[in-house]
């Protein structure tokens, strides 16, 4: 492929992310008051429409402003990796069935969910946290697949299993006062058997014999802590320690779903969409 194709190529896929959050903000700012209350999600009597509707409109501009800087962090971090694993079929595919599925399963399994936890009702659902949660477990399957092409899909299990472990602890750590000495031991050991399991099969694979390969090998360790550093910061921001402020109700469980389906979406995906079959 030629300089200029590629260019052009890359020029798409930055407009082709563009456009969610473009279509965010022409909602949120040129919708007529009286199309965006139709548009939002009321629970007690929801219109199906508004089940994918919801996910478009926001409470205010600071609300508007949350998710779609989420959106765009995660959705450029798993395009970066899609980019290096020359799966720009994968990407696309899966955005869209994240922008388009995910408004109204996450809308719908999370107004279920509620309507049997919760006491006195479910306030009125609206916003894109789900998707761009969803864009957060798309990053997820992205690093995934990224160290297991370099590696192998073993290792690429292991890996998975202590980053998963690690998010988890970071949930517990902001709704907890104290640091939980039983669950942090849990996932202490967990993490240990997995870096433990990732060094055996590295040292059987072989380290690298030349300076190139050991560059390589620290730049895909880099790129690894720094994706990981994406969804510790993207998980921060879904579960923040407040989920009630200034009367607005934060829906965590919402984006523990988005986060959740967007790993099986794009998961399943990746077995189903790319195009590279090593």
């Amino acid at each position: 492929m030629g300089d200029g194709v590629e260019r052009a190529a890359l020029v798409g896929d930055l407009l082709f992310i563009a456009a969610t959050p473009a279509i965010l903000v022409t909602v949120h700012f040129f919708l007529p008051p009286a199309v965006h209350d139709r548009f939002v999600l009321q629970p007690g009597s929801p219109e199906p429409i508004t089940l994918f509707t919801a996910a478009f409109v926001h409470a205010d501009t600071a609300h508007l402003a949350g998710n779609v800087v989420g959106f765009t962090v995660g959705l450029l971090s798993a395009y970066l990796l899609c980019l290096h694993l020359q799966e720009r079929r994968w990407f696309w595919l899966s955005t869209i069935t994240l922008v388009c599925g995910l408004p109204v399963v996450v809308n719908w399994t999370s107004m279920q969910l509620l309507a049997v936890y919760v006491d006195g009702g479910v306030a009125a659902t609206l916003g894109f946290s789900g998707v761009a949660a969803g864009a957060g477990g798309f990053t997820f399957a992205a690093l995934l697949a990224f160290i297991g092409r370099r590696t192998d899909w073993s290792t690429g299990y292991f890996a998975g299993m202590g980053v998963f472990l690690l998010l988890c602890w970071e949930v517990l750590l902001i709704y907890t006062d104290a640091l939980p000495p039983a669950e942090t031991g849990l996932v202490a050991i967990g993490v240990g058997l997995a870096a433990v399991q990732i060094g055996r099969r590295t040292i059987d694979d072989g380290l690298p014999t030349s300076r190139d390969g050991w560059f390589r090998a620290v730049g895909a360790l880099a790129v690894c802590l720094g994706i990981l550093g994406v969804l510790v910061a993207l998980v921060a921001v879904m579960f923040p320690a407040d989920v009630v402020e200034d009367g607005q109700f934060t829906n965590v469980l919402a984006h523990a779903l988005g986060f959740g389906y967007g790993v099986v979406l794009s998961g399943w995906g990746y077995r189903y969409w790319r195009t590279t079959y090593p």
